[in-house]
């Protein structure tokens, strides 16, 4: 039994945390194991790693309809589950220290009439209620209504299987294939498919296209293998026959199979269109604007170097700066209106303020600080149309992000790290991306925290932690390296997350940097501000970017830090584009 239980514990751990997590879920497993035998199934321990949340352990109790469990990881912090289950009724409260968030829901689900009503509370997503209904041929929908997604539908098919039917027979082949196409206020349309066993295949949705399911594979043979497995020997070390075994799996994996369908259902297309805010005309990394008290007037200013940044407003109403083009600045210091005439076609003469539509969609030209157009789509997106790139505005919401009040204290251990897990295609930017000098992109996983280590006196000062509609959420971080030389970096992008100890302090001491020991973490990977989310296709039969299918080459946009190397505090970007001795105080190791 023991054996069976490191087995499964080594391939699951393999999948999730490769060999570290191997090892780490044999132990695991075994001792898992152990404990199940020795209480009878009543008490469940874990061990495990993985790249993401480094190791952790898990305790469960389960007495009667009622389950607790509690676990801790590495980097994760320490989640609680509660859950209650009986007679059709089941009830849970999850907390997670690491975010600080309170989760509940409630509900009933009828057997007999496959009709479910259920209750749920986030902070993500507010107050979320649910009428279900399923069909013994496999059809199944609902509607739903959440605080923050308003109105929403799903209809779907599962195939049922047929419990008549030899096992290896096509109908219980297929068993928990189907798909889902569900539609909300906030996310519009989406679909969900699921292959055999209900492992998830792929998603599509309205704004971010088909995505496939990359670690299909791995879901599937954990499915087929690892799980049942070691249950089907579990069970049967207990007295049961093989038959009877399998039959109560096969009732699990169809539950299973449900409460993951209607999982994707709910977040498919959700990541895609969260953050949908207002369209940038920037490109990433271009130098941040001061206060236009530098002269001019509301409509323009001059910035600290003697450049014209003028006043804009995107399809939404919301207002920024950007640099002028040299024949906005001629026309402004000559007393013209800015407003140009409207055209219906973009052309390599167009002015700054032409209106025209691209396959329907209203659009302005505008010029970015390299002075390539760009056009500004009303569905949020921007073109720039010398090269193709599509870019998309993702909110930030600055000192009004989410408070995480479990990081209410900086000493404390929850506030610590010691590494920050940079991803595969990490790198500075290149001398063809335009005025990006001295600037990287640091791939992460999103919510990944961010801190400073190994510096020369083992502090460093958050000096700001802002947003701008560039960078996004932002925080200029000064330091001494490890030769006592004061550097300083900005790292953008930062989720819509922040430690309690960071927003009070700025609340209180807006001017003041906040000293901070080397591990302790400022901010999470996010997606906020300018994204790159894609680069047009050519259109042969128009000879040029195929305008006319701008949603076929929109992806998601990948969480990381934009980072700004300064070689001391107030400096422009770096010269050059060789990764800084001082990069890796971030963690960063090429």
């Amino acid at each position: 039994m023991m054996a069976v239980g490191a087995g499964i514990g080594a391939a699951t751990g393999a999948a999730s945390g490769g060999l570290k997590g191997a090892l780490v879920g044999a132990v695991g497993g075994a001792a898992g194991a152990a404990v199940k035998s020795f209480t009878g199934g009543a008490v469940n321990v874990g061990l495990s790693y993985s790249a993401e949340n480094g190791f952790g352990a898990s305790v469960g109790v389960g007495y009667g309809p009622a389950t607790v469990s509690v676990g801790i990881s590495e980097r994760g912090g320490t989640s609680v589950d509660v859950g209650l289950t009986k007679a059709g009724f089941n009830a849970g409260l999850s907390y997670n220290s690491k975010t600080g968030s309170v989760s509940g829901s409630a509900g009933f689900t009828s057997q007999s009439s496959g009709t479910g009503f259920a209750l749920s509370y986030s902070e993500g997503d507010g107050f979320v209620a649910s009428l279900s209904k399923s069909f013994s041929n496999g059809l199944n929908g609902g509607i739903s209504w959440s605080e923050k997604g308003g109105v929403g539908g799903n209809i779907g098919y599962e195939a049922p299987g047929d419990k008549d039917k030899p096992k290896n027979s096509l109908a219980n082949q297929m068993k928990g294939a189907g798909g889902t196409l569900s539609f909300s206020q906030r996310d519009g349309v989406s679909a969900a498919l699921n292959a055999s066993g209900g492992v998830n295949a792929g998603n599509w949705s309205q704004s971010g296209g088909f995505q496939a399911n990359t670690n299909y594979l791995m879901d599937s043979w954990k499915a087929d293998f690892v799980s049942k497995q070691g249950e089907l020997e579990e069970l049967q070390s207990k007295g049961l026959s093989k038959e009877q075994a399998t039959a109560i799996l096969d009732a699990q994996a169809h539950a299973e199979s449900k409460a993951a369908q209607e999982k994707n259902n709910q977040e498919s297309g959700k990541s895609v269109l969260d953050g949908a805010g207002y369209a940038a005309t920037r490109k990433e990394g271009e130098d941040g604007v001061t206060s236009h008290s530098n002269g001019g007037d509301e409509s323009h200013y001059y910035d600290r170097d003697g450049n014209m940044r003028v006043r804009v407003a995107d399809s939404n109403g919301d207002v920024y700066y950007r640099a002028a083009t040299p024949e906005e600045a001629h026309r402004i210091q000559n007393g013209n209106d800015l407003a140009m005439t409207s055209e219906t076609k973009l052309s390599s003469n167009s002015k700054a303020g032409e209106e025209f539509t691209i396959n329907g969609i209203k659009a302005k030209v505008s010029y970015n600080a390299n002075g390539d157009p760009i056009m500004n789509l009303a569905n949020g997106h921007t073109i720039n149309t010398q090269t193709g790139g599509i870019f998309k505005q993702f909110e930030a919401k600055g000192l009004n992000s989410e408070v995480l009040h479990a990081l209410n204290n900086k000493d404390a251990a929850n506030a610590k790290i010691d590494s920050v897990d940079w991803q595969k295609g990490s790198r500075m930017h290149t001398a063809n991306e335009g005025k990006q000098n001295g600037q990287a992109d640091l791939m992460a996983k999103n919510l990944t925290p961010y801190s400073i280590f190994d510096t020369h006196d083992g502090t460093f000062k958050l000096k700001s932690w802002d947003k701008d509609v560039t960078a996004g959420n932002k925080a200029v971080i000064q330091f001494k390296d490890k030769q006592g030389i004061n550097r300083e970096v900005q790292i953008g992008h930062m989720a819509n997350q922040i430690p309690k100890y960071v927003k009070d302090h700025f609340a209180m001491n807006p001017d003041t940097p906040l000293v901070l020991k080397t591990g302790t973490i400022f901010g999470y990977a996010g997606t906020t501000g300018n994204h790159y989310v894609g680069k047009l296709g050519q259109n042969s039969s128009k000879n040029g970017f195929d305008y006319d299918n701008l949603e076929k080459y929109v992806k998601s946009p990948s969480p990381h830090a934009h980072v700004v190397f300064r070689d001391a505090p107030g400096q422009k970007a770096r010269p050059g584009y060789d990764v800084p001795s001082y990069a890796t105080h971030l963690g960063w190791n090429p």
